[in-house]
């Protein structure tokens, strides 16, 4: 049904548009100091889900 270039190539694009987010965040939040703002609850999600739309439509477009 599906070829393995197609298995692997749905994979690699999951690790390249999810798993340096996912670490960003992960490295943000053990080293963060202080408490929680607005600016934490509302830009960052923002800019980080804006930016991985974007990954991924591109992802879409040349890699899959």
């Amino acid at each position: 049904m599906f070829g393995k270039a197609y298995i692997s190539g749905n994979i690699l694009a999951i690790c390249i548009a999810i798993l340096p987010i996912n670490l960003i965040m992960i490295w943000y939040r053990l080293t963060q100091t202080k408490n929680i703002s607005t600016i934490d609850i509302t830009v960052y999600p923002s800019l980080f889900g804006g930016g991985t739309i974007l990954l991924i439509l591109f992802l879409n477009k040349f890699l899959l």
